[in-house]
Order: C-alpha cells, then sequence, then structure tokens
C-alpha cells in the first residue's frame, strides 16, 4: 500500500522570509521508502504542488507528470494510465537513477495527499509554532487543498 509518512519528528518552523514548514516526509511501499526513510523536507510547499498535478491529471486518462521534494535531488516520476499511476522515485544526480518504484491508484494517492494534509495541520496546531499572518496563510492553503481534494474524490 502506498503511504506518505509526514511526522513532527525533526520538526522546525521557519518564518524569517516566508513560512517553511521542515519535518519528516518520505512515502512508503511495503518496506521500500523513499528518498528514504525519516527524511525532512518543506512540507508546506511539497503537498501543494503534489496536489496541483495530482488534480490537473485526475480526469486525464493518460498523463506524465513529476512531484518534486524541494530538498536534494529527488524527484517522483508519475506515469498514468487509465485512473493507474506508475510512480518512480528518481535520484536526479549526475546520472538518474531510478531507487523506487510502485503501481497504485490515483484516488489511493490522492487520499494520503489529504491525509499528509491534516496531519500537517494538527501539527502546526500541536506546536503552536507558527502565529499570526504566517498562520492563516499555511492554514488556508492546507483547507483549499483538503477541500478540493475531497471534492476530487467524491467525483472519483
Amino acid at each position: 500500500m502506498f503511504e506518505i509518512r509526514l511526522t513532527d519528528s525533526g520538526l522546525a518552523f521557519y518564518t524569517e522570509y516566508s513560512v517553511i514548514v521542515d519535518t519528516t516526509f518520505y512515502v512508503q511501499y511495503g518496506e521500500e521508502c523513499f528518498p528514504y526513510e525519516g527524511w525532512n523536507d518543506s512540507v508546506n510547499h511539497i503537498l501543494p504542488m503534489w496536489a496541483e498535478a495530482l488534480l490537473a491529471n485526475r480526469r486525464g486518462k493518460e498523463a506524465s507528470y513529476r512531484l518534486y521534494f524541494m530538498d536534494g535531488p529527488y524527484r517522483i516520476d508519475v506515469r498514468q494510465t487509465d485512473g493507474r499511476l506508475l510512480l518512480q522515485g528518481i535520484e536526479d544526480g549526475s546520472k538518474q537513477r531510478i531507487v523506487f518504484s510502485c503501481t497504485c491508484t490515483q484516488a489511493e494517492v490522492l487520499r494520503e495527499v489529504l491525509k499528509a494534509f491534516q496531519r500537517l495541520e494538527k501539527i502546526i496546531y500541536l506546536h503552536d509554532a507558527i502565529r499570526d499572518e504566517d498562520a492563516k496563510s499555511v492554514l488556508n492553503t492546507i483547507r483549499h487543498y483538503t477541500k478540493q481534494i475531497r471534492r476530487a474524490l467524491e467525483e472519483a
């Protein structure tokens, strides 16, 4: 089963120039993890990008697109055929290598992105770390995509 792992382990909030919520974030399929178990990244920037890509391609029969991580040379290449997704985790160094691969439905991935947004919202509230306008901006983004993904899953 495809899963997105998002925890408050290694959590850091930065608000100097823009709001960054850095925490443990990686994908897992069975025993395989990508980029690797315990990876930290800027989830409040990654999740909206992933949601946009998935939602933009939800009605298409065939598509190819990428889900990027913010840090490191990592991305997930997605090949979509009739609602099924082939996800390939790519280490994009001097030589591109496939280091992770799985097949699942688009609905499975959308549900995991939805759960990740919900976990991110809980983490923000639990740690009371982002305040004022910064918090409103991040929380509004979370709510926007949560609503969009729920609607897409209902239509599927």
